[in-house]
């Protein structure tokens, strides 16, 4: 009811549901439109989200722009998990221009937030004279 009502946290935790099949059957495609609705709204764990289906192409087309778009929307709002990923398409060249001064940035983000991930990331990109 409360996803009906367009609230954020409803939102999300229904879409939560239709991409897990938690409580109502697996519908990606319906998930992803309820992150959408929520990322829209500033959202930064629906922003994520909805990079990581477009990343994937689960419950949308598969589209590395629009989920580097995304991914850049919840990063920039400090979350650590799109940060990384948003890290790992700029060492690729996934999806953005490959950038490794950025990609450090990003993962160094998260590593400043203790996140293991980011650690690590941030760890192999270091010159092996520095390490």
């Amino acid at each position: 009811m409360a996803a009906e009502q367009g609230d954020l946290n409803g939102q999300v935790n229904l879409a939560d549901m239709l991409a897990r099949g938690e409580g109502r059957k697996l519908d990606l495609k319906e998930a992803a439109k309820r992150y959408r609705l929520a990322a829209e709204q500033g959202f930064p764990q629906a922003r994520f989200r909805l990079g990581e289906m477009l990343a994937n192409g689960e419950g949308a087309e598969k589209d590395p722009k629009e989920a580097a778009k995304w991914y850049r929307l919840a990063a920039d709002q400090g979350d650590p998990t799109a940060q990384n990923n948003l890290g790992d398409m700029y060492r690729d060249g996934g999806g953005v221009e490959q950038d490794f001064l950025e990609a450090a940035k990003l993962h160094r983000l998260a590593a400043c937030q203790r996140d293991p991930r980011g650690r690590r990331r941030l760890g192999l990109m270091l010159p092996m004279e520095m390490a």
